[in-house]
């Protein structure tokens, strides 16, 4: 899991999601096998305020949107993204 600070109006939310990396396509070319790819996904999964853990229930889908996609902005402009370990 990784965890982040992300802002809820002005009050600063810690937020605990997990993040998969964009999957390249990847074919062979003499058998016709593979896959197509997926794109990469952040899901939120804790979201904790001044101390105290908050069930996702509590939060407008608006915002869990808003929050997923910003952690995915977030990746993609990282440099280290997309390479191999």
């Amino acid at each position: 899991m990784n965890y982040t600070t992300l802002n809820l109006g002005d009050a600063p939310v810690n937020v605990g999601y997990d993040y998969s990396p964009r999957e390249p396509e990847q074919w062979n070319a003499l058998t016709g096998e593979g896959h197509p790819g997926s794109p990469a996904d952040v899901e939120i999964c804790q979201v904790q305020i001044n101390g105290v853990w908050i069930g996702l229930e509590s939060f407008s889908e608006r915002w869990i949107d808003w929050a997923e996609q910003t952690l995915l902005d977030a990746h993609a402009r990282d440099p280290r993204e997309g390479e191999e370990e």
